[in-house]
């Protein structure tokens, strides 16, 4: 793994040299420099696999050990017959949908969204009320407890919507926690390794005029550029641990400025013309040799940036009022039912609190995604529904 991950690099190292050559850019690349940063960046790939191994395993202990919980609660005399009865159930009712859903999300991304949203407000309620009734001694499960053979789809339909709901509790806490440390591991600790690398991933991917056309090859250089700015923004200035807290602000501010103008290439990106791929290459050759030559007064500062900003926080601004109404669909529905009592009055607590997390939970997400410097301790909770990382 590591070997193949250097001669990667190696072959990007010759692609950007090659672009260079090609546009004639007066630029002196700091190539050992970029091998130094990239063996950094192979480390923590490394480090990583080992880590989502381990979590993997520990998630497969993990979900045994509630199967056995589960299956011992309901028949304690045949704990294991029963838990490996559980685990097929779950298998078989839970799984099959959850795959037609990624089906969705890769073929019909906004539908695939609002159906993966529904079955997991569903599935966490149904799961909610399954508890609440065990610890309230009420309610059809609890019914079946110690006489549950009479009734063997209730408890397999009980087994997995357990098991898959407590699978998707964990992923939602645990994996966004994770994915967001590693995150804020490599922007904040190496952020010039990951820039770096990520606009020679940029260059190589703009080198050719026939892939630049394609709007795939450009949805992934607005990604990548994206990623370049948030990091100018939000990790550079913190590579710079002085004292003076004139020179901080400055520093603050001058990264500030390059992440909104590296900004400005996403838009375009979204609306190429013919000179568009050029001016690209060129700028984010510079902005390399910049990071690695350690030049930070050499920053871009585009003297568009203001009016885009504006216009860029305007949109934010709607994006984010429209989020947080649609997510408060399911509380309102739940103050309905409170309200005027259209399901039995038993469910109106556990019904309140999943949707209240889910608002909470959402509303961080969204405000995570605006603020990410000041509001980085909560996760992104909702990634899984896009299934990336």
């Amino acid at each position: 793994m590591f070997r193949g991950h250097i001669e990667e690099g190696y072959g990007r190292q010759a692609v950007v040299c090659g672009v260079v050559a090609e546009l004639g850019v007066p630029v002196d690349l700091d190539l050992v420099r970029y091998r130094q940063l990239r063996r950094w960046i192979v480390r923590e790939r490394v480090r990583s696999a080992r880590g989502e191994l381990f979590g993997g395993l520990t998630a497969i202990a993990a979900f045994w050990v509630l199967a056995f919980l589960v299956a011992d609660h309901f028949a304690p005399s045949e704990t294991v017959f029963w838990a490996l009865f559980g685990v097929l159930a779950f298998s078989l009712l839970s799984l099959p949908p959850w795959l037609v859903l990624q089906w969705v999300l890769q073929h019909f991304p906004r539908a695939g969204i609002l159906a993966s949203t529904l079955f997991l407000v569903v599935l966490e309620t149904a799961a909610g009320l399954i508890v609440y009734g065990e610890v309230a001694g009420e309610g059809p499960v609890h019914a079946i407890a110690g006489n549950f053979r009479e009734n063997l789809l209730l408890y397999a339909a009980t087994q997995a919507v357990l098991l898959f709901s407590v699978l998707l509790t964990g992923y939602l806490l645990l994996a966004p926690i994770v994915m967001r440390s590693e995150r804020r591991r490599q922007v904040r600790h190496n952020p010039v390794a990951t820039a770096v690398n990520t606009l020679f991933q940029c260059i190589e991917l703009a080198c050719d005029p026939e892939q630049f056309r394609r709007p795939r090859t450009r949805y992934q250089l607005v990604t990548h550029t994206h990623e370049v700015a948030r990091i100018l923004q939000y990790g550079l200035w913190r590579t710079m641990p002085v004292r003076s807290p004139l020179a901080v602000a400055e520093l603050k501010r001058r990264c500030l400025h390059a992440g909104q103008s590296v900004e400005i290439l996403c838009a375009g990106l979204v609306l190429p013309e013919a000179a568009t791929r050029e001016r690209y290459l060129l700028k984010t050759i510079r902005l390399a040799e910049t990071l690695l030559s350690g030049n930070l007064g050499d920053l871009p500062d585009d003297p568009d940036r203001a009016a885009y900003t504006i216009r860029n926080r305007i949109a934010s601004a709607k994006r984010l009022a429209v989020k947080v109404a649609v997510a408060s669909i399911p509380l309102a529905a739940a103050l309905v039912q409170w309200r005027f009592h259209v399901f039995p009055a038993s469910v109106d607590v556990p019904l309140l609190t999943v949707t209240g997390a889910w608002l909470a939970t959402f509303v961080l997400t969204a405000a995570g995604r605006r603020y990410p410097d000041e509001i980085s301790r909560f996760p992104d909770a909702l990634t899984f529904l896009k299934g990336g990382k």
